[in-house]
């Protein structure tokens, strides 16, 4: 059965696990976090007071991690980051965690949540293109395969809303996913 809680910054136990769970959990996909100490960063960074970070717990292990900050005077939230242990994935765990935090960020009054994903990897098609002079005209024609997590924030309800070129270095974009909590 999965739990879902409150991340509790103070919990060091669960804060290093959370840590490894994403540094492992984007290891070959981001270089965003290259060693455990980036890593728990990361997590102590996002586990403000001011912030929302949820962990998903199978038999008292930490399989999963979302946390989001409030931008726009809190009415719409940045989700940053999601994660679920490798041999935990496919099972809802994800589904969870985004459900989850859409209600609590909705109770403190947000109406929009939104989240940026990298494509670091190639596997967007704005990806290893230039998208300039016109980059909707390539938002247009988006499609994206695995790994990216762009039909998982799809079939949640999310809506591709820009792209920002060249943010993670030539042909690296950041695209922009949101929806209504």
């Amino acid at each position: 059965m999965i739990s879902i809680t409150t991340l509790c910054v103070d919990n060091t136990s669960r804060t290093s696990e959370v840590a490894l769970l994403l540094l492992d959990g984007f290891r070959g996909i981001s270089d965003a976090w290259s060693d455990t100490a980036s890593a728990h960063h990361e997590v102590v960074a996002n586990s403000t007071s001011t912030h929302v970070s949820l962990i998903a717990c199978v038999d008292e292990a930490v399989v999963g991690w979302v946390a989001a900050n409030p931008q726009y005077d809190g009415h719409a939230w940045e989700l940053h980051p999601l994660v679920v242990a490798s041999a935990f994935r496919r099972r809802g765990i994800a589904r969870a965690l985004v459900t989850t935090l859409c209600a609590q960020v909705k109770a403190k009054g947000a109406t929009t949540l939104f989240v940026w994903c990298d494509d670091e990897g190639g596997y967007t098609s704005l990806a290893d293109t230039s998208l300039y002079p016109d980059p909707l005209v390539h938002v247009a024609q988006f499609s994206a395969t695995s790994p990216h997590a762009a039909g998982f924030y799809l079939k949640l309800g999310f809506s591709l809303c820009g792209v920002l070129p060249d943010a993670n270095g030539i042909g690296k974009p950041d695209i922009l996913f949101s929806r209504r909590v």
